[in-house]
């Protein structure tokens, strides 16, 4: 075997490596291949000359060095004879994302799919070489074949206990939260995938399937010469037969574990502060509970709990950007093969938190999308929303609100009064609210432990994706706005007090700054009309309201807010924790922050 014919081998065939597995004796190719880049060793041992290609010392050593260079691409570490084409995937082409997998801030579970001699090993030494040891672990069923002499010895009877094996590594590199971990399998049918698939899920991982996509994946003449175990054509043949495209019940915006938990605790501590601001939210909900009680701390505190987080949801929020269901969906299949799709997936996407949503049946958090990101936002819902002030679209089997149907006729009685005597106090141009206990926390600002902004020469920037940036037109409100929203706000509180107002005594005041500025004028961030509007994390609901109800309830709003923008009318906002929340009626009570949250999500199907 000359040189020149294995430097071809090597840089343009399928993936020869097996770094660690085998006693080797070392060599470089050093006319041919980059000495700093790879080294290339053969096995002494075995008769049939396996070759190796592997990191140098060199490379071990300048990668060391360049982990935490803003500059390091992965797809250096190759040669450059290597068509970098077959390697197309964010995890190594896109620095953001590179670097966001390669921090303790992700938990990304990569499951390979594909046949024996299809570039899988090439792509996982890749990783390998790309990611740091500490954060990354490989499970492959291949490894229980290899012997302590690091020969490859396959034996079908033990395939069985050879996948246990490779279960139980990463079952325990998941518990353990290793941020990456890779799955080096065929996979050719989903229920080989199911185990790691079912553990991601239960643990807070984003999976990611990977296909290489060399030109001969699924050619088995091709993938019978370049295969490294001696799989034989016929055996080739069957798993190309049966290989399955596999489409993910929705495909989604995925955030991290730790920012799903923090959101998930800011939006009850939002609530609690919102139902002590607006009674009528309280009472609202009450109603739906078929209680009428008076609003202490027990009552609220009772409150806090009436939406409820479906334990099949997982530990991880995410946005949806198209629900598959496994391909039963219409345009389901042809969403799945979107060139654009199939690129956008593991790749990191900065996406906006403007504020929340609270209703008779759900919560939900607001989601603003960037430029980059709103190309993959598929609901059908928002076409056939119907128009303002309409209910169709909200679904007529949301349990919840045909079970809490009756229960509101029986007590309609009992509360009748109470809101017939609010009515009266509530002035024609606006609607009045309770301020008692909730305070701005002037200290904390726009930001709060679990969430940064990073603010630069007044525009907002999406911290970690320079590639988008917000100007200063489409910041949050403004700290003039923000200013005279408060100063009007306690201004007209102190007046009322001073008058001996009683609704002043309980804390009441004024509408929003200015009739010149409207909703979106305050909060320019927000997205109510327009593409796009639904988006948003699913966070909790009323008990028997399924999770798609948020998509109803989340467009209901947006009309009403449309509808209150058009005609100008004031409104009153209380200043609650990071933000401003405003009772429109209806059951409908909006948070609306004063800076957006950022959040760094990974863009992938869930299965």
């Amino acid at each position: 075997m000359s040189l020149e014919f294995l430097r071809r081998s090597l840089l343009t065939a399928a993936p020869v490596f097996f770094e660690g597995r085998l006693p080797s004796r070392a060599f470089r190719l050093s006319n041919t291949c980059p000495k700093e880049i790879f080294q290339v060793a053969t096995d002494s041992n075995s008769g049939c000359g396996l070759i190796i290609l592997q990191q140098s010392t060199e490379l071990k050593q300048q990668q060391q060095r360049t982990y935490r260079s803003k500059d390091f691409n992965p797809l250096s570490l190759l040669p450059p004879h290597v068509d970098k084409k077959y390697l197309d995937f964010p995890f190594f082409n896109d620095l953001n994302t590179f670097r966001y997998i390669n921090s303790k801030k992700s938990k990304v579970l990569i499951v390979m799919r594909g046949i024996p001699g299809s570039g899988k090993s090439t792509i996982v030494n890749l990783i390998k070489s790309s990611f740091q040891s500490s954060k990354l672990v490989v499970c492959s069923a291949d490894d229980f074949f290899i012997g302590q002499d690091g020969s490859y010895h396959f034996k079908e009877k033990l395939l069985g206990v050879a996948h246990t094996n490779c279960q139980e590594k990463a079952k325990k590199a998941c518990e353990n939260n290793t941020p990456v971990v890779v799955i080096d399998n065929t996979n050719v049918r989903r229920w080989e995938m199911k185990f790691y698939l079912d553990l991601a899920t239960t643990l807070g991982y984003v999976v990611v399937l990977i296909q290489p996509k060399t030109p001969w994946s699924m050619d088995p003449v091709e993938l019978a010469v370049k295969n490294t175990h001696n799989v034989s054509i016929e055996a080739i043949q069957r798993k190309v037969k049966t290989f399955e495209d596999v489409i993910p019940s929705y495909y989604a915006w995925f955030c991290s574990e730790d920012k799903s938990a923090s959101l998930l605790r800011l939006s009850i501590q939002l609530l609690k502060e919102c139902l002590t601001a607006f009674p009528e939210f309280s009472q609202e909900l009450l109603a739906m509970l078929g209680k009428v009680k008076s609003l202490d701390d027990d009552t609220i505190g009772m409150l806090g709990k009436y939406y409820i987080r479906h334990s099949r949801s997982g530990p991880l929020l995410h946005c949806t950007a198209k629900f598959c269901a496994r391909g039963k969906v219409p345009g389901s299949t042809s969403y799945h093969e979107r060139q654009d799709v199939s690129s956008a997936c593991g790749r990191m996407f900065s996406i906006l938190v403007p504020g929340l949503v609270f209703t008779r049946r759900t919560m939900g958090a607001r989601v603003t999308l960037g430029i980059d990101a709103a190309p993959l936002f598929c609901k059908p819902e928002e076409k056939e929303w119907a128009s303002p002030g309409k209910t169709l679209g909200f679904s007529p089997n949301a349990a919840a609100t045909s079970t809490s149907t009756s229960k509101r006729k029986g007590k309609k009685s009992a509360i009748k009064a109470e809101r017939k005597s609010r009515k009266k106090t509530k002035k024609s141009n606006g609607w009045e609210c309770d301020d008692d206990e909730v305070k701005i926390r002037e200290s904390e600002g726009s930001e709060h432990d679990d969430f940064k902004q990073a603010c630069h020469n007044g525009s907002t920037v999406l911290k970690g994706n320079p590639d988008c940036p917000l100007s200063s037109n489409d910041n949050s409100l403004s700290d003039s706005l923000l200013a005279q929203l408060v100063l009007n706000s306690v201004a007209s509180k102190e007046a009322r007090e001073v008058s001996g107002d009683k609704e002043a005594k309980l804390g009441k005041f004024s509408e929003r700054p200015s009739n010149d500025h409207s909703l979106s004028d305050l909060f320019p961030s927000l997205v109510f009309e327009g593409a796009n509007r639904s988006a948003h994390f699913t966070l909790r609901t009323a008990e028997g309201v399924e999770s798609k109800e948020v998509n109803f309830d989340l467009l209901h709003t947006c009309d009403v807010e449309q509808e209150l923008d058009k005609c100008g009318k004031p409104l009153i906002f209380v200043p609650v924790s990071h933000g401003h929340a405003c009772y429109h009626g209806d059951g409908i009570c909006c948070v609306y922050f004063d800076k957006p949250l950022v959040l760094k999500t990974i863009f992938s199907g869930h299965y």
